[in-house]
């Protein structure tokens, strides 16, 4: 991703790798978290129509009926994993009692929580920006930049 930044995505992309990096050797090096870890893997389901739906998009695709089925597949994965079950999970470790008991210290469960609430609002951004792309009649942009169809032979040599 930073190799290619800002072309497979942008600092909200790496923010995500970063939370999510993070809270993994926190979580992995203290053995916590176990359920929250789940639903942040859990998540991942909707990465495999992400790609699979970029990759439709860089191969001219991106109007075709199978595109279609994969962008609604994206869409309801990621709403329903990322911010349905995800923020359920958040509110249940946060209200749970024995977060506070575990036996990591204070400022990495600190760092920890915060990460986990700073995923929870970027899911939701990125929500709203899959809503409208969701809810979108037409794909015009898809398949063409700046208006004109790209050349995908060409497109393939950069």
């Amino acid at each position: 991703i930073l190799q290619l930044y800002p072309k497979l995505g942008g600092m909200d992309m790496i923010l995500h790798h970063i939370l999510f990096f993070s809270c993994s050797i926190i979580n992995g090096y203290y053995h916590i978290l176990y359920l929250p870890f789940g639903w942040l893997i859990l998540g991942e389901i909707s990465t495999t129509f992400l790609s699979l739906r970029w990759l439709l998009i860089k191969t001219g695709r991106g109007h075709t009926v199978p595109f279609k089925i994969i962008q609604l597949c994206f869409a309801i994965t990621f709403l329903v994993i990322r911010v349905l079950i995800y923020n359920m999970g958040l509110y249940h470790m946060i209200t749970s009692s024995v977060l506070f008991k575990l036996p990591v210290p204070r400022p990495f469960l600190g760092i920890v929580l915060l990460l986990i609430g700073l995923g929870s609002i970027l899911n939701l951004f990125w929500a709203i920006k899959i809503c409208k792309m969701a809810l979108s009649v037409t794909t015009t942009n898809i398949g063409t930049e700046n208006g004109k169809k790209i050349n995908w032979d060409k497109e393939k040599s950069r």
